[in-house]
């Protein structure tokens, strides 16, 4: 098995989601997603100040399943970082059916930042 490399990563405010994949011997992706918020760290004992959360869900076979894991996150509204170039094609048309499918003032906008992390002109 290949070392993990960051399919996806999204930079939101306190944190960030990641999807990770690994290759297998014959070329075949595993995904893992990881999540880690600092935001508990940035509250006051009285707001609830707590420890950093921070997991990796279980590995993943294919690429529904890998988007599953991100669906539990707005992820098409927050602001796309690094994406794999392998996977730029499908990351686009994976933020373009979940924006239009949830169409709002700011939807424009993260297409534009998700277009440019997906290198699309």
């Amino acid at each position: 098995m290949d070392k993990p490399e960051i399919i996806i990563e999204i930079a939101a405010e306190g944190g960030a989601i990641s999807l990770s994949g690994c290759k297998d011997s014959k070329g075949a992706w595993r995904f893992s997603r990881d999540l880690n918020d600092q935001t508990p760290t940035l509250l006051t004992e009285e707001e609830g100040a707590a420890p950093a959360i921070s997991h990796s869900s279980h590995w993943v076979h294919t690429w529904p399943e890998a988007v599953a894991l991100f669906d539990r996150y707005p992820w098409a509204m927050l602001s796309g970082g690094k994406v794999h170039p392998e996977f730029r094609e499908r990351v686009w048309a994976e933020v373009n059916q979940r924006l239009q499918a949830n169409e709002n003032p700011y939807s424009d906008r993260a297409r534009e930042r998700w277009a440019r992390a997906c290198g699309v002109s």
